[in-house]
Order: C-alpha cells, then structure tokens, then sequence
C-alpha cells in the first residue's frame, strides 16, 4: 500500500493506487490543532477525500469530549 500524505499548506497531494484517487470516505476523523489557519486547512484537505469532519478542537481535553460525543472516530491527527 502506498504511503498517503496530505499537506495543509496548500498543495495538495493526491496518492494514487491503482489508478484510483484517495477516498476517504465513511472516515471520521479528528483535528487537534492549535493554530486555527493550519487545522481549518487541515479540515478542508480531508475533506476534500471524503472525510467527515468530527471535531477540530485547540487542546486535547476539549478534544476528548468531542470523541465521547461524536460515538467514535476512525483517526485523530493531533499536533
């Protein structure tokens, strides 16, 4: 499997496998960023695979909350 990844300073990467482009689709995942620019960039570029946004949260026990909330994630990509 190839690695995947995804660069929230405007320049996307799609990873492709077989021919298909990267779907994340179903996913649920979890930004936990401080830096409000970076975790919104962060947020859309996921999105733009599919992803569903679960929570983007500054610190991690807000972010705790979110996923006793939320009923689970898939992934969470903390800073």
């Amino acid at each position: 499997a190839p690695s995947t990844f995804l660069c929230s300073a405007g320049v996307r990467e799609r990873i492709v496998s077989d021919g298909e482009s990267l779907d994340l689709s179903g996913r649920k995942f979890l930004v936990v960023e401080d830096d409000f620019t970076v975790g919104i960039s962060v947020c859309h570029e996921l999105e733009s695979f599919g992803a569903e946004i679960v929570g983007f949260c500054a610190d991690i026990e807000s972010s705790m909350a979110r996923i006793a909330d939320s009923g689970g994630i898939d992934v969470a990509i903390v800073d």
